[in-house]
């Protein structure tokens, strides 16, 4: 069945181009044609009402002098109703109508279950649908049509289902054009465009310009949106992130969108409209506190430039609950990243969280279901399960994809070592039958609960030994430190978090360091006004998972 459209009659030298049969999830391209040139303020819009009485607004986008395109994507199959207002009589006040055919897409993505994804599907949100496994990497800037297809089709055939592009900053047709043709291509090998926008030169006027114009042409095509490229680097960032922000409320489709960050946009985590977090340092530390304090799913940009940091970083960027964005510059990498894929996906996903009573290795789990576990530096490695159940467990090398499988036991407790200390490994422990049992992909197989900080003083295991005094300097390295109250076996392993925020001038956090000990400089940027309070935070996580939280105030004068 193909799609139908009804347009009312309009005077011949107004011609409309209607698009071909196109079902659900796919684009629509419904083209208006206009005599003499447009004008600036010439506006067409259409309001859509589908089969569930949901109404949204799509802006038309200029397609050359003369030419308007209204672009939309159909998410539910039925009849929809549209009506179009303009600036231009002829088109003002029309009635259209189309009916959209079923298809098997799995739809856009949405998050779920607190730190992950999932899609869609072809009928309303709110019917579960199958998990997203996030598998990310970034389009190098400079292929041409032919070279960028080659490689998107190599990572499609690695399990990457994400690729990040860049948005050009200005309106400028042949750059658009080159950008519809990569992003239709990406979404016809049903992976998903995560595109980063930067704003124009300009006032807020031709922001908004600009930004009404990217969403118009770009948001009914499976993308997510990433605002800024790293926001830490922008002058009074959390102002233009916002407006940003206020523009993408326009986005008929609400796809997930974040912030662009060098460390971590988790800064923006308390606003509503930020819904996933993404982290841009190998730093895992930062998104292992991060994970247990915000309940949005993060994605992680590995960025290491060998073969072998490369590999520690994704695996270490899961172990901390984030899904990879990757720049897999060589063919090993790539490799790598497709073993990562094969792996999570033979796992439930999309219930694994953080786990924490594996030694000196790190783990995410579903509890008396699977345990993956990452033994970075080989050794002896110590597992606590939960009951005593009959375990599968199985060694997986990194390298290869090779698993060995070894016999199963039946214990609370897994003491082992990898087959060998020449690299790091992956140690899978599960139950397989009953994971079969949790076959389906709801998510309410556990509840996830987020844990509260503490912060009391006296129950923390750590203090504030630096900086000392009650000043620190705007300009000169300062230096931190913490000290153990008390030596535990959940004391060995504590991973700490350093924060500084000047509330007073709304610039949000920064991240001032990790680790016990080190020296950090206040970023310039956060603060515009002296003198200024600058609020430390350290979070301290230890080894058992639980995660405290001191803070101080500190004065600072130019």
């Amino acid at each position: 069945m193909r799609l139908l459209y009804f347009l009312l009659a309009l005077p011949a030298a107004y011609a409309q181009t209607l698009c071909p049969a196109t079902p659900a999830y796919a684009i629509c391209d419904i083209t208006f044609d206009v005599p003499g040139s447009i004008a600036p303020d010439t506006e067409l819009n259409a309001e859509f009402r589908g089969p569930s009485h949901r109404t949204f607004l799509i802006r038309a986008f200029p397609s050359g002098p003369h030419r308007l395109i209204v672009r939309f994507s159909p998410f539910e199959a039925g009849t929809w109703d549209i009506r179009l207002s303009s600036t231009l009589a002829e088109f003002h006040d029309k009635q259209l109508q189309m009916t959209a055919t079923p298809s098997d897409s799995l739809g856009w993505i949405v998050p779920a279950n607190l730190h992950h994804f999932r899609y869609t599907g072809g009928a309303a949100e709110a019917v579960l649908t199958p998990a997203h496994l996030w598998t990310g990497d970034t389009a190098p800037a400079n292929l041409d049509g032919s070279a960028f297809e080659s490689w998107a089709r190599a990572r499609a055939h690695a399990g990457v289902n994400h690729i990040r592009v860049r948005v050009p900053n200005s309106i400028d047709e042949a750059a658009f054009g080159e950008l519809d043709s990569r992003l239709a291509f990406l979404n016809k090998q049903n992976m998903i465009a995560d595109l980063v926008l930067t704003a124009p030169a300009g006032d807020r006027q031709a922001r908004e310009k600009f930004f009404r114009y990217v969403i118009a042409r770009c948001a009914a095509r499976n993308v997510t949106w990433v605002i800024l490229d790293e926001f830490e680097k922008v002058d009074h960032a959390h102002e233009l992130v916002r407006e940003i922000s206020g523009y993408l409320d326009e986005d008929p489709f609400h796809h997930p969108r974040t912030v662009g960050a060098a460390l971590t946009s988790a800064v923006f985590a308390d606003e509503k409209w930020l819904q996933f977090r993404l982290y841009g340092s190998e730093d895992w530390s930062i998104s292992a506190v991060e994970d247990q304090i915000y309940a949005k799913p993060a994605v992680t940009l590995i960025k290491g430039t060998s073969p072998d940091e490369f590999r520690h970083q994704l695996w270490n960027a899961a172990m901390s609950g984030t899904y990879p964005e990757a720049t897999a510059t060589d063919a090993t990498m790539l490799g790598y990243l497709g073993i990562w894929q094969k792996v999570l996906a033979d796992t439930r996903h999309w219930e694994l969280e953080p786990f924490f009573d594996a030694g000196s290795a790190r783990g995410i789990a579903l509890p008396e279901t699977e345990y993956l576990i990452y033994v970075e530096k080989p050794g002896p490695v110590t597992v606590l399960l939960d009951g005593k159940h009959k375990w599968n467990v199985t060694w997986i090398n990194p390298l290869t994809g090779e698993r060995i499988d070894l016999k199963d036991f039946k214990d609370e407790t897994f003491n082992g070592s990898p087959p060998d200390a020449a690299h790091d490994w992956i140690l899978y422990i599960g139950r397989e039958g009953h994971k079969e049992g949790l076959k389906s992909y709801h998510f309410e197989s556990r509840p996830i609960v987020m844990q509260d900080v503490e912060v009391s003083v006296e129950k923390a295991p750590f203090e504030i030994t630096q900086p000392s005094g009650d000043s620190v300097s705007p300009t000169q390295p300062v230096s931190y430190a913490t000290k153990l109250k008390r030596d535990t076996k959940a004391t060995k392993n504590m991973i700490y978090l350093w924060t500084g925020e000047v509330t007073a001038d709304d610039e949000g956090y920064r991240v001032l360091g990790t680790g016990p000990s080190g020296q950090f400089r206040v970023p310039a940027n956060i603060v515009r006004h002296f003198p200024a309070t600058l609020h430390v935070r350290v979070y301290g996580l230890n080894g058992l998972g639980k995660l405290y939280s001191l803070d101080q105030n500190f004065a600072m004068t130019q």
